[in-house]
């Protein structure tokens, strides 16, 4: 292992985006036009959902025009759903993210309402996304979701939730459906008269990665008319330390000719990159590393295959003190 030091420039922008309320108006017919017909939706049933939960949905806008376009607001036409741009700005070909929390804490039976998002570019736009559901008075979830805020990433994460139903039916949960990286167990505390309460422990696992966390868990019921309980998991996972790339693609090569690329490694606290572990027969890699003591390291792989063939392996660096191990999968294909 090769160490050189290599220069490094971080550059970072923010943005804000302001969030106001509107008076309660009508949903009317949703029709996709100028700014609205780049989302991928406009509008969102959330179906029936258990009183007190906050249900999550993202609308996406992919910026299909020339122009750079910015999110100057975005509002809700009634408290009862909170509305953010995960970001404002968005380059030709890139997306912006609206979200929004339909929070059946606040009212019971059917709620919809509208939400304005102004747009701009060289012209300027209001887009109005449509939402509803139905808050059912007979299931209570609490907390509504499960909220993790900033978590650091490599470590399990357990929230406790309480679910209960009150009503005529021998309500019962039959299975639980994991999200892409969320699970649940459920475990039933009492049963009387009508009154069923559940335990829900929710779990997101040390290997889900780092960035923002949008996930479900759905929980299966014997309830005809409403068969699922959702729940919303969301959070960002930060800290730790963690590759800029967690797969690194060299797409196709030529054997014999070497090929390089440069990715970064960030941590939460000063390391040193003492190593890396991994089959040197099956990844033919050599690699190259800042020095020192640092939070962010660049380091340089070279992927150079003496022959053809398809390459789809991990190598795993060593950060030191720590002895902690950051995995970077490498994809190739060489002619």
């Amino acid at each position: 292992m090769t160490f050189l030091t290599i220069p490094l420039i971080a550059a970072f922008a923010t943005g804000q985006t302001y969030q106001t309320y509107a008076s309660p108006t009508t949903i009317g017919t949703p029709v996709a036009s100028g700014f609205a017909a780049y989302f991928d939706n406009i509008y969102k049933d959330f179906g029936t959902v258990p009183h007190g939960s906050q249900n999550v949905h993202r609308f996406v806008f992919t910026n299909k025009t020339d122009k750079e376009v910015h999110v100057m607001s975005v509002r809700s036409s009634c408290r009862c759903a909170i509305p953010r741009a995960v970001n404002d700005v968005a380059k030709p070909g890139e997306k912006i993210e609206i979200e929004v929390i339909y929070d059946a804490r606040t009212f019971t039976n059917e709620r919809s309402m509208t939400i304005t998002v102004d747009m701009r570019s060289d012209r300027y736009e209001q887009v109005q996304l449509q939402v509803r559901g139905f808050s059912r008075q007979d299931v209570i979830l609490e907390p509504g979701k499960v909220d993790l805020g900033v978590v650091k990433v490599g470590k399990e994460q357990t929230q406790t939730l309480r679910l209960e139903y009150a009503g005529s039916l021998d309500w019962k949960v039959l299975d639980v459906i994991p999200g892409q990286w969320a699970k649940a167990k459920v475990e039933e505390k009492s049963r009387q008269h009508g009154l069923v309460k559940y335990e829900v422990t929710l779990t997101v696992p040390p290997n889900a990665p780092r960035g923002s966390l949008v996930d479900a868990v759905q929980l299966k019921t014997n309830d005809p008319s409403s068969p699922v309980v959702r729940i919303d998991v969301v959070g960002t996972l930060d800290g730790g330390i963690q590759p800029s790339l967690s797969t690194v693609k060299f797409g196709e090569v030529a054997a014999g000719k070497p090929v390089r690329q440069k990715i970064f490694i960030k941590g939460d606290r000063p390391f040193i990159i003492g190593g890396a572990q991994f089959d040197i027969e099956k990844l033919p890699v050599s690699l190259r590393s800042t020095q020192g003591e640092k939070t962010i390291h660049t380091l340089e792989i070279e992927f150079n295959p003496s022959k053809p063939g398809k390459f789809e392996e991990t190598l795993n660096i060593r950060a030191e003190p720590q002895a902690e191990l950051v995995p970077i999968k490498i994809v190739a294909q060489a002619k």
